[in-house]
């Protein structure tokens, strides 16, 4: 049962990424009828949808207000524990939890430049 589970969340998935693709250009495909087409972009159209589209967006934006930014780890797909172990390794001795935020939150970690300028303040205030 795992594996159906799997596909009914990639069809999901693509399903919403295919209706969204499709309404938010004006040109419908050739593989989808004109009803079918027309009922999408009616229903994107309503007021609750538009209510939707914008709590969606609101939540990929700056939550604390304009040029604070989003938090941003600059970790990628290296684990957490490792970055800690390298900046350990740098340190000569275990880092601490302020020092991790400051290597995370810095471009290249260079301990200076902040991403996001909210993460600054809070390092700064401690």
């Amino acid at each position: 049962m795992p594996i159906r589970d799997a596909y009914d969340m990639y069809i999901v998935t693509w399903y919403a990424n295919f209706i969204s693709k499709m309404c938010s250009k004006d040109k419908k495909p050739t593989h989808v009828s004109t009803e079918i087409f027309d009922h999408y972009k009616k229903m994107r159209s309503t007021p609750d949808f538009k209510k939707l589209k914008l709590a969606s967006k609101n939540r990929r934006t700056e939550t604390a207000g304009p040029g604070i930014g989003i938090a941003v780890h600059t970790g990628g797909s290296i684990s957490f524990h490792r970055h800690a172990e390298r900046l350990a390794e740098k340190l000569g001795r275990p880092s601490t939890a302020s020092e991790l935020c400051i290597y995370f939150h810095t471009k290249d970690r260079d301990g200076v430049t902040f991403i996001v300028s909210r993460i600054k303040k809070i390092v700064i205030s401690k």
